[in-house]
């Protein structure tokens, strides 16, 4: 498996309280995967109604949307998978030789256009977790897709 991972989201990237762990995990995955994490500045201005503050970060985001990515946006109302559904996700799109990037919204979520143009809508959860908390668990759950797909020991039935 040599897959291709991004995974956009807007916020912080240093002096995160989580940042040691998702560093972790994405060494960790290197066994099997180049994985990335991007943040980007979010472009809030308390003056801006949402729709513009949403329509200003698509347009960040769609730079990293490429003819031969497989978009996938994070949501709470998203398509919830189980540990092995996902691994089966990230195997097919390795399978097709695809790069994929996955994209977390900001505080104010993600425009309705970005998320119509994604291949799935993924949910962590229903719950809503903070950006930073959502990171470390993605983080985790991308390695933990990655050893199953290799048959690493990792994940416990």
């Amino acid at each position: 498996m040599n897959l291709k991972i991004k995974v956009v989201n807007f916020g912080k990237s240093s002096g995160e309280t989580y940042s040691a762990e998702i560093d972790r995990f994405v060494k960790m995955s290197r066994l099997w995967a180049t994985v990335e994490f991007i943040s980007l500045k979010s472009s809030d201005s308390s003056k801006d109604p949402i729709e513009v503050i949403l329509a200003r970060e698509a347009k960040l985001i769609r730079k990293y949307m490429t003819t031969n990515t497989c978009v996938v946006a994070l949501g709470e109302e998203g398509k919830l998978l189980t540990s092995y559904e996902f691994a089966g996700f990230l195997q097919k799109v390795s399978d097709e030789s695809r790069e994929l990037l996955f994209i977390i919204g900001s505080a104010f979520g993600l425009a309705k256009e970005i998320k119509n143009d994604s291949e799935l809508l993924l949910s962590l959860s229903p719950l809503t977790f903070p950006y930073k908390l959502c990171k470390l668990v993605f983080a985790e759950q991308i390695y933990r897709g990655l050893s199953i797909c290799n048959n690493h020991p990792y994940h416990k039935e």
